[in-house]
């Protein structure tokens, strides 16, 4: 369940494949986050699509391919310490990933539908 009142907001100009990079993760328990990454209005849970859920990301730096994001379209991006753990990390969207890749063998990946 994702319950972190902090969410993150950003908006693709033109079209390309970007990278979310997680970096500097420091965890209480060493459990890691875990993150969902939506399409819609901020203000209309009714619009929400889910582009990613990884239920568990590596503590070491990561990043997350966006290959498929369209321009001018409201992303939210949503991250918590998983099982409750408290954490700092770093985030980015980027045109350069930053550290290992996170394979969708290794974490739960969901697509738009």
């Amino acid at each position: 369940m994702y319950h972190n009142d902090q969410w993150y907001r950003f908006t693709l100009i033109e079209k390309q494949v970007l990278y979310l990079n997680i970096t500097a993760q420091q965890c209480q328990k060493n459990c890691g986050i875990q993150l969902v990454l939506l399409e819609g209005n901020p203000c209309v849970t009714s619009t929400y699509k889910v582009w990613k859920c990884i239920s568990k990301l590596p503590l070491h730096d990561t990043y997350i391919r966006l290959d498929s994001l369209q321009p001018e379209v409201d992303y939210l991006l949503n991250i918590d310490g998983f099982l409750a753990d408290v954490c700092s990390f770093e985030i980015s969207v980027s045109n350069r990933p930053k550290g290992y890749p996170v394979l969708d063998n290794s974490a739960a990946s969901i697509q738009k539908v």
